[in-house]
């Protein structure tokens, strides 16, 4: 077998591998909340306006999914009445805001971890309030967000929620699980073809060109938010990635704020699972919005100096 094949497999069965666990713990979640929440229930508790964006980007810490397990949760809770503006908040701000991947990134970074993951917190609630609140104007209602329904209790939710939550589950699953593997290969051809470490290494210490590299990383690598930020402290060490010693903290930021929005895998669930013109315009503003938060985080001189480990 060649060895570009056997690399290309590789990655794309870690891919799959990575996420599979996650993508059925939100299936079942999302299962759960068909058949045992109440519809409306979440829309009469949910605060208007700022306030249920903030609840909406802070839901994480109570429900942690990550991103590929999320996708199929943010369909159920918009069915069952949960505004779009706080559904997208937590679309994007749970596979951040949450204690898993708070704890996760202060260990990877060691002395500087909790500067890192407070940092990573803070831009990834923003992020998803901005988010949030540009979706609830350009997606007021279901129909205006999801692709597959037109307003969320039509005849094919009241049927489906007569099934079992097994039932339910698999059903996501099988939905979710097509577009999570054609996200795989597609991710695995980049990193094989690519070879984004090295291409990207010469610009790792330029503020200006590294965040939007880093981005560029995150989105090819399609790491799981549970796990990137060992990936994203090893550039700072002297292992292989060596070559990226240097590289701004507010790059690495940008590395793990971006992949749980926005990656090659979840690009393609995004396409499924929302409208076009949703995705057409939120899809690039995560691109413009993390982009414009990391860059204002390094003006800022508030995050730490990551050097060698």
């Amino acid at each position: 077998m060649p060895e570009w094949l056997g690399e290309f497999s590789m990655r794309a069965a870690s891919v799959v591998v990575e996420a599979i666990p996650f993508v059925i713990v939100g299936a079942f979640v999302s299962a759960l909340l068909e058949v045992h929440l109440p519809d409306g229930l979440l829309r009469r508790i949910i605060p208007a306006g700022p306030l249920g964006l903030l609840a909406g980007a802070l839901a994480g810490l109570v429900m942690p999914l990550c991103e590929c397990g999320i996708v199929p949760v943010l369909r159920r809770l918009v069915r069952k009445g949960v505004p779009t503006g706080p559904a997208v908040a937590y679309l994007f701000a749970g596979p951040i805001v949450n204690p898993i991947v708070f704890a996760s990134t202060t260990l990877a970074f060691g002395p500087q971890g909790l500067r890192m993951a407070v940092a990573r917190t803070v831009i990834g609630l923003l992020a998803a309030i901005l988010l949030g609140a540009l979706a609830g104007r350009i997606a007021p209602a279901a129909g205006d967000l999801l692709a597959e329904t037109g307003g969320g209790h039509g005849s094919e939710d009241h049927g489906e929620h007569k099934k079992g939550v097994v039932a339910i589950a698999i059903s996501e699953l099988v939905e979710i699980l097509s577009y999570l593997a054609l996200g795989a290969v597609l991710a695995a051809a980049i990193n094989v073809l690519v070879r984004p470490h090295d291409a990207f290494a010469a610009v790792a210490g330029t503020p200006a060109l590294s965040i939007p590299v880093f981005m560029s990383l995150a989105y090819g690598l399609s790491v799981c938010s549970e796990a990137d930020a060992f990936i994203a402290a090893s550039f700072t060490g002297t292992s292989a990635a060596a070559s990226f010693a240097g590289t701004p903290a507010a790059a690495l930021l940008a590395f793990l704020t971006l992949g749980p929005m926005l990656d090659v895998k979840l690009t393609l669930i995004y396409a499924k699972v929302l409208r076009r013109r949703a995705a057409l315009i939120l899809l690039p503003a995560v691109v413009v919005v993390i982009f414009l938060l990391n860059l204002a985080a390094h003006a800022s001189g508030l995050l730490p100096a990551l050097g060698g480990r």
